[in-house]
């Protein structure tokens, strides 16, 4: 006999939502392969979400790419020393160039969850401002080379008075922090 109920399937769908994309193992669940489930499904997420908003940035018309270690190999002058850019786009309706920042972490609207987003992005080891303003210097300090790249490989020119480019981060939640 099958049982079925709906609203547990509605518990773990909040469940998959609030705790499984964040990596974390809910009480009573600890297991070394529940553990590795739980992270597989942790990475997945994040994945989705940064295809899912790539997606939308194409359809808004921006034209661009997620920038890698090894995307400028065949450019021995680029060295790419920056950290990996979720994406760089260029948007010709407007003339903008952005670098993207995407990031699927947790949020809240009391005080420690403000605390905990600050945190992520502003304290610690690695926050995510310092990490990002590297890249954002790298692409500023690239720009020539980027013009002509994006004229080759997407067939947009970008005009030659642009001369900086726009940053943003892109979180699954929103956020109240304003950087």
């Amino acid at each position: 006999m099958l049982m079925w109920s709906h609203s547990k399937i509605g518990e773990y769908l909040t469940l998959l939502d609030s705790d499984l994309i964040f990596n974390k193992t809910p009480y009573g669940w600890d297991s070394e392969p529940l553990r590795s489930a739980i992270s597989k499904i942790s990475n997945n997420s994040g994945k989705w979400f940064e295809k899912s908003v790539i997606a939308q940035l194409e359809k808004l018309g921006f034209k661009g790419r997620r920038v890698k270690d090894k995307t400028f190999d065949k450019f021995p002058d680029i060295r790419f020393d920056c950290g990996e850019i979720d994406y760089l786009g260029f948007h010709a309706e407007s003339n903008c160039m952005v670098i993207f920042e995407f990031k699927m972490i947790e949020t809240g609207f009391d005080a420690r969850g403000i605390r905990q987003v600050r945190s992520y992005f502003l304290e610690g080891k690695k926050p995510f401002v310092k990490i990002f303003r590297r890249k954002i210097d790298w692409v500023n300090a690239n720009l020539p080379f980027l013009k002509e790249y994006f004229k080759r490989e997407f067939k947009t020119a970008i005009p030659s008075e642009l001369n900086k480019v726009k940053a943003t981060f892109i979180t699954y939640y929103p956020t109240l922090l304003s950087l």
